[in-house]
């Protein structure tokens, strides 16, 4: 989709007109919300897209542009390979209990539906027939010429005519459900525009962004405010060339010193490892370590530094089975806890499931042959562990 946009600019001057927010205060997202529907703040314009990304989590953006730049590796290491389907922009949404009953699936024009896509609604029409619980998929278009979501839902094996996703959802949930757009809790505007200083200087990266701002508003703006709950993103599916479905989550992140563990929030991650699990679809997680283990610090700048290049480190996980998660408890709160503000209940992933991946920033022929090799396989046996010690004996920061 993001070829379709022409932008205004993405220069240092559109990062000093949107940086003014900086000085009047960073809206809440429920302006932001409001001021993309009735089109004072474009997807297609830099300064805005900026602007719109500002309310987000204090280290949100950093984690955007690391997703942006793993699913573009993804998607030129599948061309690479033949075999491998992956699909982006799988959204799962609940419904009052808890239940994960609402699947949405964000299309255009570069990652339209495929034969993952349809794995995945044969999956949902198998866990339908087990649990008894309705399951409602639908397929969601961005509409440029009128600045507006379309949807069309699966039912009875056919699709239905599009309508617009506001009138689709309101169906759905019963009268009292819809509540504002939520802002985030850790905001931070200097943070925020550090990264979009450093984005500026990558006009390949900048042509990324308005399907993000269209993703983030569709989540933000769209689901969470009509489902009164926050929906989990999925990061990539897979199809592997035996016809196996993967579910993969990525992270850029580093052990924690106290436990010498990744933890995993219980929600939405670890119930999704589980829900993926009963449903007979591989989850996997893939982790990209840096050298340096700084919260205050932007990680996209160490992406410029050649001489931390060798020392970042790729790993895998597989989480299948009930031997996945049997560290210890973790709990973040206060100012660590995210975008946001509440103590969070994490899982620690078992290091007998992680394997090192590859060693170096740029995963290159090796590295790629790995990963295809992960994603078909489902586990990487043959590949040595990784455990606590490892990873900290190649800091740099200490």
């Amino acid at each position: 989709m993001a070829r379709k946009f022409r932008f205004a600019g993405s220069g240092l001057s559109d990062l000093e007109s949107a940086g003014s927010a900086q000085t009047r205060g960073l809206h809440s997202m429920e302006t932001i919300c409001e001021r993309l529907a009735d089109g004072s703040l474009r997807h297609s314009e830099i300064r805005h897209i900026f602007e719109q990304l500002a309310v987000e989590g204090r280290r949100r953006i950093d984690a955007f542009v690391f997703e942006l730049l793993f699913r573009n590796r993804m998607r030129a290491i599948a061309q690479e390979h033949a075999g491998l389907t992956l699909s982006f922009g799988w959204h799962i949404g609940y419904d009052g209990a808890g239940n994960s009953a609402y699947w949405f699936r964000l299309i255009d024009e570069e990652d339209g539906w495929n034969a993952c896509d349809e794995a995945l609604l044969s999956h949902l029409a198998i866990q339908v027939q087990r649990s008894g619980i309705a399951i409602h998929v639908f397929r969601v278009m961005f509409r440029p010429d009128t600045n507006g979501f379309v949807s069309s839902e699966r039912v009875s094996g056919a699709w239905r005519p599009e309508r617009e996703l506001a009138e689709a959802l309101a169906d759905l949930t019963p009268p009292g459900t819809w509540r504002p757009p939520r802002s985030m809790d850790h905001m931070d505007t200097a943070m925020a525009y550090t990264a979009f200083d450093w984005m500026s200087k990558y006009p390949l990266l900048l042509s990324w962004l308005p399907a993000l701002s269209i993703q983030r508003r569709l989540m933000n703006c769209i689901l969470s405010p009509a489902l009164g709950r926050d929906p989990t993103d999925i990061d990539m599916m897979v199809l592997s060339p035996a016809g196996q479905l993967r579910c993969v989550e990525f992270k850029r992140k580093y052990p924690a010193s106290g436990s010498q563990s990744f933890g995993l929030d219980l929600h939405p991650h670890v119930n999704t490892v589980r829900m993926m699990d009963s449903m007979g679809i591989a989850p996997l997680h893939i982790l990209l370590v840096a050298p340096r283990w700084q919260k205050n610090e932007s990680p996209l700048h160490w992406l410029d530094d050649r001489a931390l290049n060798t020392s970042w480190t790729w790993l895998a996980a597989s989480l299948g089975g009930e031997d996945a998660f049997l560290g210890p408890p973790l709990k973040t709160h206060g100012w660590d806890s995210g975008q946001r503000n509440a103590s969070r209940q994490q899982f620690s992933i078992s290091w007998s499931k992680i394997r090192r991946l590859h060693e170096g920033l740029k995963l290159g022929d090796e590295g790629g042959r790995r990963m295809v090799e992960f994603l078909t396989a489902g586990d990487l046996p043959a590949a040595p562990p990784a455990t606590f010690h490892y990873l900290s004996a190649r800091r740099l920061d200490r």
